[in-house]
């Protein structure tokens, strides 16, 4: 079976570790010399195209080196098209090329299909070991040589006209070969106008956690009118993918997939199948949701003893009494703005990231949803109101009763829970004949909805907006109500009671978490100069005064 891996620059974001210059450090690949890895950045929307070749293979290096060492046969390099824009500039193409005596080093433009135009050849050059600063105005061109002992290592510069986030570094071990795959038909063409075609078969591990990102593998020409394969979101249990011909990433990341170009001359399931893998980076430098069972500084204590209170305390007859204390509606009358205002001083102690008012989180979250969804108003007031219900403890109420992550009581645990099933020491729910099991008091794919949910903000805001009769989409409604569902859109756990509308409704949860989670390091709004745009989208969804 063919191989094939590349590293790539996405929007600002490197595979490797770059120089101040740009220069381009070669990650290690270890036995990953099968897979091409695509890594993007926090928050970041667009569209991947691979445009030209096919049949990539990249060589690694020892962790201490500092040049790339050739193998027989061809390397290749050229420009992505970035959403159909194409930046064909000159490059610094290679510099330090130690070249033997002994070993051909020839340099074409193009595609080599026999039209190739020859740049370099070190035969020419009697006594050449070292050659430096090949600069080349193209967009694709190749080294062949014939033997292993050439070395080199490529530095982009910021030029003119060029811009450093679009490039991508690709290489071949021998001239690429245009297979027949007579089901896919791409519309690209090479340099020469003549069509080629492209297939490319993804590897995600079977329960693959893509609550930071959605990630969408798509059909498409150059028309971008893409028919969708594989939506993250949708699609829980992914092993593998039909052949695709781009990627479409949308939001907080980073996050890392793998995949190949497939070998249609493969003809057994081990060769098409071994790769399982997928990597995550943060890009920030930031964990967040870390949780230390034995950690002693004062955010860790703090946010554990939250939750060994809550996970001891959640009963099935704790979760029946908040109902009725809460849900009778009766504890205020104030508009939207009005309550959010008061959490202007409430810090939530269940959050390891967060050490800020609440309030400036509500706006963070919305903005960057209102930034990366334009389009979708309805998904930034829920944004906004997403924690609103944390105003119960502003009232009175125990934190361990409104905050942090939730999950169903009236069943057994998952141990993806924050701190595991051994946090639930001393809960008597844990040890009762029907609600110590994994079904519990519930039918199998009853769906969410129908779960008795630990009581929370999440479940207290839920139905107050029911009760008051929003016009918000059901999606944001569902968003709101399941954001702190961790165990199931995070970790797949619980899936026994999911139905088809949860699955459908999961990507709203997904756009809500990664602009909840990933915009706590924001910079803090400016609330007066933003009050007014929520206020008009308040007056349409959550209008007058609110029964609390």
């Amino acid at each position: 079976m063919k191989r094939f891996m590349s590293y790539l620059i996405v929007c600002g974001t490197v595979l490797t570790t770059p120089t101040a210059t740009g220069s381009l450090t070669p990650l290690i690949p270890s036995k990953d010399d099968d897979t091409l890895l695509v890594i993007v950045p926090a928050n970041f929307t667009g569209f991947l195209y691979i445009t030209e070749i096919e049949n990539i293979n990249v060589y690694g290096l020892p962790q201490d080196s500092t040049v790339i060492n050739f193998q027989p046969g061809t390397n290749l390099f050229f420009n992505l098209d970035f959403q159909a824009q194409t930046f064909i500039q000159k490059i610094p193409v290679a510099k330090n090329v130690i070249i033997s005596e002994t070993v051909s080093f020839i340099g074409v433009t193009g595609v080599p299909e026999g039209n190739g135009t020859l740049f370099f050849n070190s035969s020419s050059i009697p006594g050449l070991t070292t050659y430096n600063q090949l600069e080349l105005d193209m967009e694709i061109f190749n080294f062949q040589s014939n033997g292993i002992d050439v070395k080199y290592e490529v530095s982009y510069g910021l030029r003119q006209g060029i811009d450093i986030n679009y490039s991508g570094l690709w290489m071949t071990r021998s001239y690429p070969i245009w297979p027949d795959y007579q089901a896919k038909e791409y519309g690209i063409l090479n340099n020469q106008n003549d069509p080629i075609t492209l297939s490319m078969m993804c590897r995600f591990p079977i329960h693959t956690n893509f609550y930071t990102v959605n990630i969408t593998l798509i059909n498409a020409d150059k028309s971008i009118q893409p028919p969708i394969i594989l939506n993250s979101t949708l699609d829980i249990f992914v092993k593998s993918v039909s052949a695709f011909s781009g990627i479409k990433i949308e939001g907080g990341g980073p996050y890392s997939i793998q995949y190949e170009l497939w070998d249609p001359l493969a003809t057994t399931g081990a060769q098409k199948m071994k790769l399982e893998k997928n990597v995550s980076y943060e890009s920030d430098g930031k964990t967040y949701r870390l949780y230390d069972v034995t950690a002693e500084d004062p955010i860790q204590v703090r946010v554990r003893n939250h939750y060994y209170t809550q996970h001891q305390n959640q009963t099935v007859q704790f979760v029946e009494e908040m109902h009725k204390k809460w849900l009778n509606f009766d504890h205020a009358k104030m508009p939207i703005l009005g309550c959010l205002d008061m959490l202007a001083t409430f810090l939530d102690e269940s959050d390891p990231d967060v050490d800020e008012a609440n309030l400036i989180h509500a706006y963070q979250t919305a903005e960057k949803i209102r930034e990366n969804h334009p389009d979708k108003p309805w998904m930034h007031l829920a944004g906004l109101i997403h924690d609103l219900g944390k105003i119960m403890s502003v009232w009175g109420e125990h934190q361990w009763a409104v905050t942090g992550d939730t999950y169903p009581v009236g069943c057994a645990p998952a141990e993806s829970i924050v701190y595991g099933k051994a946090s639930f020491q001393g809960n008597p729910d844990v040890d009762h004949e029907v609600y110590g099991t994994p079904m519990g008091k519930y039918q199998e794919k009853c769906g969410l909805e129908n779960l008795m949910m630990t009581w929370s903000h999440d479940e207290y805001m839920y139905q107050v907006l029911v009760n008051h009769g929003s016009t918000l989409p059901d999606e944001a409604l569902y968003a709101i109500r399941f954001h702190s569902f961790y165990p199931y859109h995070s970790h797949n756990d619980y899936l026994q009671f999911q139905n088809e509308r949860d699955i459908q409704m999961k990507p709203a949860i997904m756009m809500l978490n990664e602009c909840d989670l990933y915009s706590k390091n924001d910079e803090t709004p400016d609330i007066a100069a933003l009050k007014p745009y929520y206020q008009s989208l308040i007056d349409q969804y959550v209008p007058g005064v609110v029964n609390w």
